[in-house]
């Protein structure tokens, strides 16, 4: 994996376990106006302008729980 840091100007890099630690850390970050930067998989983290203002960095690898499977609608609904 690409190191996000090279890219992305992150103050820290937090991995949220469930989406309630996820919900956290986003109103605290809306509440002190922090950026908060997702990172996926970092495989396309060079594309378009880089951001400027110091945030957070997000890691969702852990959030990847299976919320629904319908089997007749041939649909799935997954966490990040």
């Amino acid at each position: 994996m690409t190191d996000p840091a090279r890219f992305l100007p992150l103050s820290e890099t937090l991995q949220p376990a469930d989406a309630a630690e996820l919900a956290d850390v986003i109103r605290r970050a809306a509440g002190q106006g922090t950026p908060v930067y997702p990172i996926g998989g970092a495989t396309l983290l060079d594309y378009g302008a880089r951001p400027t203002r110091p945030g957070i960095g997000l890691a969702l690898g852990q959030i990847n729980r299976l919320v629904d499977h319908a089997d007749r609608d041939l649909t799935i609904t997954v966490g990040a």
